[in-house]
């Protein structure tokens, strides 16, 4: 897992001025900061049009700060499995606290992630 400097160095560089929430520690994927980061702060006009450019960026810069062992590890494929499993939680997060954020946006990602799951049943 990669410290929080380190998601929020990323965070910076593909969303300026944008951030985290340190405010909960929990163990999990990096992508969940990225699930996070995306369904509160990002217009879902943007992510319509942009989510899988986001999450190329993402990957990118994530990479470039990784070992090359690390690096062939972590495909955009296996970022784009933790990424759809994180906002998946994330709403599960939410319907215990309230919805807030593009909660249209994070319904469609987890009712698609769990009919895949199920699929894979």
């Amino acid at each position: 897992m990669l410290s929080s400097s380190v998601v929020h160095d990323v965070h910076s560089k593909f969303l300026p001025g944008l951030g985290h929430d340190p405010s909960i520690a929990t163990v999990g994927y990096g992508a969940r900061d990225v699930a996070k980061l995306l369904a509160c702060s990002v217009q879902r006009r943007v992510l319509a049009q942009h989510e899988a450019s986001l999450l190329h960026h993402y990957h990118a810069a994530l990479v470039d700060m990784l070992s090359a062992e690390q690096a062939a590890a972590y495909t955009f494929d296996v970022l784009q499995d933790h990424f759809e499993l994180s906002v998946a939680d994330f709403v599960r997060f939410m319907a215990g606290w309230g919805f807030w954020g593009e909660t249209a946006w994070a319904d469609r990602k987890t009712d698609a992630v769990l009919d895949r799951l199920a699929a894979e049943v």
